[in-house]
């Protein structure tokens, strides 16, 4: 319990040096023709290193859940321009059609997957507070996709 809270003490210091960022995100998958959306949040680690969780709820005639970890290393920026590449882990639940109980419609029955994320994103930087943001990522798992994000990030 101590190097939990040892931990979480470490992160919070090194990410009061570093901008944090949390926002809303609408995805679109190409496995599974669907669209969703999700909440991000981006915290700094290093000037040129941030750690990104992301939750995503996709809707339509196959409804799943996914949570992805990734780490963003910035490639290149500009004028109120950001490109950085992004890799991390992926988890996805798919629910059953025939029984929807359960947290969100999912239950124990619910398809698993678990993965790896590749790929790249850019950041817009229009004022001090606010971001637009683009990414994509190919999912490496048992269902292999291209998911395409797009969503604005606010400073914490």
């Amino acid at each position: 319990m101590k190097y939990f809270i040892l931990s979480i003490c470490i992160f919070f210091t090194v990410s009061i040096e570093a901008q944090n960022l949390a926002g809303a995100q609408v995805s679109f998958d190409s496995d599974r023709d669907n669209a969703g959306i999700g909440f991000k949040g981006v915290f700094g680690l290093s000037n040129s290193l941030s750690f990104s969780p992301d939750i995503n709820y996709f809707f339509g005639s196959a409804s799943f859940a996914t949570v992805n970890t990734d780490l963003h290393l910035d490639l290149a920026q500009g004028n109120n321009l950001k490109f950085y590449g992004l890799g991390g882990l992926h988890f996805g639940a798919l629910r059953s059609i025939s029984s929807r109980s359960g947290f969100l419609g999912f239950n124990r029955d619910a398809d698993v997957n678990l993965g790896v994320n590749l790929g790249l994103g850019a950041q817009l930087f229009t004022k001090d507070n606010f971001r637009l943001f683009t990414e994509g990522k190919y999912i490496v798992s048992d269902l292999n996709r291209f998911v395409l994000s797009i969503g604005m990030l606010f400073n914490l």
